[in-house]
């Protein structure tokens, strides 16, 4: 997959880029599944190869939840294996990928996924506002220069 353009994806409307991440323990065949939905709702999809989130990646991610009742045993599954880092480019991607394609894959694979008393943990993350995508794409993705 491509480099993205992020002088081109700064300029774009809100909501027409967003950030994505699968989790870890995601079957091979499931995220190659994940990419051709994406792909299949019109989204240009670009990905950082698999790598293992460290506790100061999850603190940004999650900084509003840090505190919380479920926050460690989060931070522990985001820390316990390879999570890939997507960025999602499109009209409407952020809605889309929030709002019908999380559900969707949480829905199509979580029971084939994970054994039964792990159904409680999420495959995916999206940004949730088109702010968010932006803070989490410059918080948590490689690239020339730095948004601030």
């Amino acid at each position: 997959m491509s480099s993205p353009n992020f002088s081109k994806i700064v300029e774009m409307p809100p909501g027409d880029f967003t950030f994505g991440l699968i989790k870890p323990g995601v079957q091979f065949d499931v995220v190659a599944e994940i990419y051709q939905m994406i792909q299949d709702g019109g989204m240009e999809l670009h990905t950082l190869p698999p790598t293992v989130m460290s506790s100061g990646d999850v603190r940004r991610l999650y900084y509003e939840h840090i505190g919380k009742h479920f926050y460690a045993r989060n931070e522990a599954y985001l820390m316990s294996g390879p999570s890939v880092r997507m960025l999602i480019v499109g009209m409407g991607a952020q809605p889309l990928w929030r709002q019908f394609l999380m559900p969707t894959i949480r829905e199509k694979f979580v029971a084939k996924w994970t054994a039964p008393d792990q159904q409680h943990l999420n495959l995916v993350h999206g940004s949730d506002s088109a702010l968010s995508a932006l803070r989490e794409v410059a918080l948590l993705w490689p690239f020339p220069g730095r948004w601030t």
